[in-house]
């Protein structure tokens, strides 16, 4: 058996395991390691900014769709309409960590609750307003989502989107 003669280029243990291409092959033909070096540091300097780029991106998508929430309201006669600046205060009034969305991107249990208190003419009782909208948004009306709403409501009747009349009755502001 012959011997194969052993390569001349001289790479760090870590290059070989990493599987860094040599030069002289592949697409950084030519490139010196201190140059991808400077390359990869440049890349990771950027990845804070990007990181906040999305994340300004994702308020302002949010921002869209609430708008389109709006108009889409508009659209049907029965239902009364809420300013988008509005509607920004419930989804703020309302998030958590979760973000502005509700459940399978569609609107929140706060943004609900304005929306059947606003359409209301008179105030409604929390157990009225705990079966429209299980009807609405297609669950039971069980104990539970009664203490969602009613969670949620005061957090809406503390950030001045819902009034308080009596104990358990609310309306819109």
């Amino acid at each position: 058996m012959a011997r194969t003669k052993k390569s001349s280029t001289k790479r760090s243990a870590s290059l070989k395991s990493a599987g860094a291409p040599r030069a002289g092959r592949g697409r950084f033909r030519g490139v010196t390691m201190a140059q991808l070096q400077a390359e990869i540091t440049r890349r990771r300097n950027a990845i804070p900014a990007l990181t906040r780029r999305a994340a300004d991106l994702r308020k302002q998508l949010a921002s869209v769709e609430l708008e389109l929430k709006a108009l889409d309201s508009l659209r049907t006669p029965t239902a009364t309409t809420a300013p988008s600046a509005e509607l920004r205060r419930v989804a703020k009034a309302t998030s958590g960590k979760r973000g502005r969305k509700g459940k399978g991107g569609g609107p929140t249990l706060g943004a609900r609750i304005v929306e059947t208190v606003s359409a209301s003419t008179e105030p409604v009782r929390l157990r009225d307003l705990v079966s429209r909208l299980s009807k609405s948004m297609g669950r039971d009306a069980s104990k539970s989502f009664l203490v969602q709403v009613s969670s949620t409501i005061r957090r809406l009747v503390d950030a001045k989107l819902v009034a308080q009349v009596d104990r358990g009755l609310y309306k819109s502001v």
